[in-house]
């Protein structure tokens, strides 16, 4: 709460002086005073440290008078302080005023209205300068506020720059180190947009295809593949791996500059947007030119050696084969010749003749599907694959072997599931595989008493593949006998080449072959084929 009352100090040792001013201040306008004397400034001090005091009025004839003002402002910086004087001296005023005196009054000389003046002018002015040194401090301490947030702010931007400029320079490397990656991977790769054109491509496809990466940037991916793969490869594919999660591989034949085709394989990668959408395909392709040569090749050299194989069983079967075709041909010449007698009968019944002939006809086509069965087998077949249901497959070749069956005494039991998923192999080499195995599993009844040989041929499906087991009811595979080995046989007259050939045959289109032992103490001799991806 403000005060109305104005406090004044009087340093004074001359008495007259307390007079003159209380005479002086008697109509003192801005309200009431209190008027205090003291004769020294360490009295001075004393008083002001439990008195509120409003403005000083200093006698400068006081000894040490320049101390005394240097006490009073430790007291008090901002209390105004009017100096007293006997004499009019400007010099003597400067100097007051220099150390902080607000103003200079001469005894005597100046009247009651200038000393109020003075006395309202010194605190009003000091007022004010309190006032402007708030301000002043004040906006110095914004200054320095905004100083200090100025510089915090160019730290963080330096930073932010440092920041910026090491990021720039990763990213340099990591770009620098990516490419170096990108072409120091012996394959090619291409960098696919959302549309299938290409953005990017390596050294390798580079110097692979003959084409510089800026004559491809642009085009679409089907562009560069030969012949027909090019709609596929630009529309099914890609399409696949727009719109599924299928990263599976896929082959197809790349067209060089040159026109030299390349085999590849390729495998894919996807990179997506942050609203999850495919933004770039980067495409992983190698060279398997080679490899699917060498893999034509090698089917070829099995081809060639299945066949020999297969003359060589054609042999092996011959007397049984003579013997099963004896049968038809004698039922054949039987007839006819009962046709004749009948015919030269006058009273020949013309249905008895037509039976007759019937049964020829019979007999004739049964002659005619071993002898086109045997032919098929032995045939130097092409590498063509087909879609077949193994169990339809098994019922073929037991036709084939039927009439070894009923020469060595065996008893046939077949267990073959219906709808079996389809496999994709050449016919005539599985056909090879199973009269290897059912072959040799007569030949291992061979010490067995009659009764007790029993042929069982088994299909059935799981886990993806397709199963073939062939079951025999002799002594069993040999201890530590690897039976697949080119040259194991257990036969006398045998090569050891139908186990060796048959687990090639199998592999060769993905599937597994073994042999273990069955329940009754036999051999088992099982494979397995995996299922066609069109079935």
């Amino acid at each position: 709460m403000k005060r109305n009352i104005t406090t004044i100090l009087l340093v004074s040792s001359r008495p007259e002086d307390l007079a003159y001013l209380t005479s002086t201040l008697a109509g003192f306008v801005p309200g009431k005073f209190c008027l205090y004397s003291e004769l020294d400034i360490d009295s001075a001090v004393r008083f002001m440290g439990h008195t509120p005091v409003d403005v000083i009025i200093f006698d400068i004839s006081l000894s040490h008078y320049q101390a005394a003002f240097g006490r009073i402002k430790d007291v008090r910086s901002d209390l105004p302080i009017i100096v007293l004087s006997g004499k009019d001296d400007l010099a003597l005023a400067a100097a007051a005023m220099h150390m902080g005196a607000q103003d200079y009054l001469v005894r005597g000389k100046d009247d009651s209205n200038t000393v109020q003046r003075s006395i309202h002018y010194a605190m009003e002015r000091e007022h004010f300068e309190e006032a402007l040194r708030r301000a002043y401090d004040e906006l110095e301490l914004k200054i320095e506020e905004r100083t200090r947030s100025l510089k915090e702010l160019n730290t963080m931007l330096r930073l932010e720059i440092a920041e910026h400029m090491r990021t720039a320079q990763e990213l340099r490397m990591e770009h620098e180190f990516s490419r170096a990656i990108l072409d120091t991977i012996d394959a090619l790769i291409i960098v696919l947009d959302a549309h299938g054109n290409i953005k990017k491509v390596n050294r390798v496809f580079e110097s692979r295809t003959g084409y510089h990466g800026q004559e491809v940037i642009g085009r679409s991916i089907g562009e560069m593949s030969a012949g027909l793969d090019s709609e596929e490869f630009g529309q099914d594919f890609f399409h696949r791996i727009l719109h599924t999660d299928d990263a599976s591989q896929y082959e197809n034949v790349l067209l060089a500059k040159d026109g030299a085709r390349y085999t590849l394989k390729w495998s894919s990668t996807s990179l997506f947007d942050t609203r999850g959408a495919v933004e770039y395909v980067i495409l992983t392709g190698m060279d398997i030119t080679e490899q699917r040569q060498m893999e034509i090749l090698d089917r070829r050299r099995l081809q060639n050696l299945a066949h020999a194989s297969r003359l060589s069983t054609m042999g092996e079967m011959a007397t049984e084969i003579a013997h099963e075709l004896n049968q038809p041909l004698a039922a054949i010449a039987s007839y006819s010749d009962s046709c004749l007698r009948l015919l030269e009968d006058t009273a020949v019944d013309i249905g008895d003749v037509r039976d007759a002939l019937r049964e020829i006809e019979r007999q004739a086509l049964r002659s005619g599907q071993i002898i086109k069965h045997i032919r098929s087998f032995t045939k130097k077949d092409s590498l063509s694959i087909e879609l077949v249901n193994l169990s339809k497959l098994v019922r073929g070749i037991v036709d084939l072997i039927r009439v070894e069956v009923r020469s060595h005494d065996v008893r046939l039991r077949l267990d073959l599931q219906g709808h079996l998923p389809m496999v994709r192999v050449n016919v005539i080499l599985i056909e090879q595989v199973l009269l290897n195995l059912t072959r040799n599993a007569i030949d291992a009844m061979e010490g067995v008493m009659a009764e007790q040989r029993l042929l069982e041929i088994s299909t059935y499906a799981a886990d993806g593949f397709v199963h073939v087991m062939v079951d025999d009811s002799g002594p069993g595979v040999p201890p530590g006998a690897d039976v697949f080995d080119a040259f194991f046989t257990t036969k006398p007259e045998g090569i050891g080449m139908g186990l060796a050939i048959s687990q090639s045959i199998v592999q060769s289109y993905g599937g597994r072959i073994r042999v273990e032992e069955n329940s009754a103490g036999g051999a088992r001799f099982s494979f397995a084929l995996p299922e066609a991806e069109d079935n």
